[in-house]
């Protein structure tokens, strides 16, 4: 073949080539045309609640902690229970012992028994009198005396009744401090005030309890509360009623709800900080006076309002952004924010309530980019 036709067939063949592979190029440039599209999630705008978190650390106490204080103080004979025993109100407790007390209750006794003796003894003679002056015949008008003279009779006992009135009074006196020493006695077996646990016991047997500080305390652990402090930047923000959430790491506790129920008006003239008393709802839960919790308070709170995930919004240069979906492509709005609690932030102007915007993907979108929408509400 000439070198000539050689050169046409070559041309040719090159075309016939070209013409093959064309519709595959463009089918390929159609595919990177495509590709272009970013994908993204949409989400609904809801209403919603927001506040700032502020999570403190305080100790459960019961409602109901009764100081056991002995009303006379001395040596411990005996002590009747533990820590951690439940009692019942007017259960012992202890027993003090005061032998002065002892003493005092057997001298007042045998003082007593003696004149009650007396006393039997004397209403005996006046007793024997009468029955003889009732032996005398109703016609006798004498009564022959021991020295063979006569007498009249006598209608009544010669002995004073007097002595009975006075012997009367004093048994009356010795009873009545015999009755105060046996309950002076009854105060030195040390009872339990209220329906409890015995959370503390500060003496031991053959110690001394005194009235300076409690020998025992007893708990109402049907009744906790969590006490902790709290600046005066956070008391401004609470109020009592207000409902909090509370953990017990102890016992794995999370997330119970608790609320609010007292508020000192005055500080800690130590710390300066104020007294908060949160109650918990549970009260089947097994706390212990002195177990730590942590309370979540729920400051400045908002209420219906549009709140999104912080991540949603775009900071263009101090503008806020969000992305909504038009016609497959990305559409700036403005917005304005609130509240901002680093995770959520409160939306109130620019948005409203039921509108779709995109919630993933817009850190890579600018104005007008065409989207592709794999998940969310659409």
């Amino acid at each position: 073949m000439r070198r000539k036709d050689r050169i046409i067939v070559l041309i040719l063949l090159i075309a016939l080539l070209g013409a093959g592979c064309s519709p595959k190029v463009k089918k390929d440039n159609e595919e990177t045309k495509e590709d272009k599209s970013i994908p993204v999630e949409l989400g609904k705008v809801e209403l919603g609640s927001i506040y700032n978190k502020a999570i403190l650390s305080g100790r459960a106490l019961s409602e109901k902690d009764a100081m056991v204080i002995p009303e006379i103080p001395g040596k411990v004979k005996d002590i009747n229970t533990s820590v951690g025993n439940t009692v019942k109100k007017g259960d012992l407790l202890f027993t003090i012992e005061n032998k002065e007390i002892d003493n005092q209750i057997k001298d007042l006794d045998s003082t007593l028994t003696n004149l009650q003796g007396k006393k039997s003894d004397l209403e005996g003679e006046m007793e024997k009198q009468k029955a003889q002056l009732t032996a005398v015949s109703p016609g006798e008008t004498t009564i022959p005396s021991m020295k063979g003279t006569l007498v009249p009779p006598k209608t009544e006992p010669s002995m004073d009744t007097s002595m009975i009135q006075e012997l009367d009074a004093q048994i009356g006196e010795v009873s009545k401090g015999l009755e105060q020493a046996k309950e002076a006695k009854e105060k030195l077996k040390v009872k339990s005030p209220i329906e409890g646990t015995v959370s503390l016991i500060s003496i031991k047997e053959d110690g001394v309890a005194m009235q300076e500080e409690p020998s025992m305390i007893v708990s109402d652990l049907n009744n906790m509360y969590i006490e902790l402090n709290v600046t005066e930047g956070i008391l401004n923000k609470i109020k009592v009623g207000d409902k909090v959430k509370i953990d017990i790491p102890s016992l794995s506790k999370e997330g119970m709800d608790g609320k609010i129920n007292f508020i000192s008006i005055m500080p800690n003239m130590k710390n300066g900080l104020y007294t908060v008393r949160v109650s918990i709802d549970d009260k089947n839960l097994s706390l212990k006076p002195g177990i730590l919790g942590k309370v979540y308070f729920e400051l400045d709170r908002l209420d219906n309002v549009i709140v999104l995930n912080s991540n949603v919004v775009i900071d263009r240069n101090g503008e806020k952004l969000v992305y909504l979906v038009k016609d497959g492509k990305a559409v700036e709005r403005t917005v304005t924010i609130g509240m901002d609690t680093g995770e959520l932030v409160e939306i109130t102007k620019g948005l409203k309530e039921g509108e779709e915007i995109i919630i993933k993907g817009q850190n890579f979108l600018k104005n007008g980019d065409k989207v592709k929408v794999v998940r969310g509400d659409r």
